[in-house]
């Protein structure tokens, strides 16, 4: 089974292990409106399966992400584990927002990526990146739609991340308390790939 990554790696950074601040984060735009999101499941066992479908007439493929708990970093925070087919990504969630920490596979960074910045509102917007290329990926939030999966109808936070040094884009739909529940991305041949959520379980404490 095809593994599809809660996020992808993204770049090494530098500086002091320790808290949450990222590698390097700007938020350009506070938003507006109500808080639309705050809280993504990190329960333990926790475990997504979605349908990834490209558009170059391959099968569809199911790919599944499970939450495993959390585990200490060397020198770093607590952070959550979720794994795939393919690698460990390790994850830390606070009240400011979701972060990257690296993969099983990869870097572990001495400070993290920001994924997502709470609390997510309309026309939110950040960069992240490292010391060279600090507005490596740029976030925003486009708003607010229904999303219908296989897991049911969502009221969902659409998500924007550009990046400005491969030129593409990536549209990621987020709710709360599950997490993302629909991708739209343009692979190395330029063929849209849809992904959407399966099944999302949740076992509570």
């Amino acid at each position: 089974m095809k593994a599809l990554l809660v996020v992808t790696a993204l770049l090494a950074a530098a500086c002091g292990p320790t808290g949450s601040t990222a590698a390097v984060f700007k938020l350009v735009n506070a938003g507006e409106g109500p808080d639309l999101m705050t809280h993504i499941s990190d329960t333990p066992s926790s475990r997504w399966v979605y349908l990834v479908d490209g558009s170059d007439g391959q099968p569809a493929t199911a790919a599944e992400t499970y939450s495993l708990g959390t585990i200490q970093l060397p020198d770093g925070p607590l952070v959550e584990r979720y794994i795939t087919d393919l690698q460990i990504i390790f994850q830390e969630q606070t009240p400011d927002g979701r972060y990257y920490w690296g993969s099983s596979d990869g870097d572990i960074l001495k400070k993290p990526i920001v994924e997502l910045s709470y609390p997510l509102r309309l026309n939110r917007t950040w960069t992240t990146g490292n010391d060279n290329y600090p507005d490596w990926y740029q976030y925003s939030v486009d708003g607010v739609e229904t999303v219908e999966t296989p897991a049911g109808t969502y009221q969902a936070v659409r998500l924007l991340q550009f990046n400005s040094r491969a030129g593409n884009s990536v549209t990621r739909w987020y709710v709360e308390n599950v997490g993302m529940v629909a991708r739209q991305a343009f692979d190395a041949r330029n063929q849209l790939v849809k992904t959407t959520l399966l099944s999302f379980t949740e076992e509570l404490p």
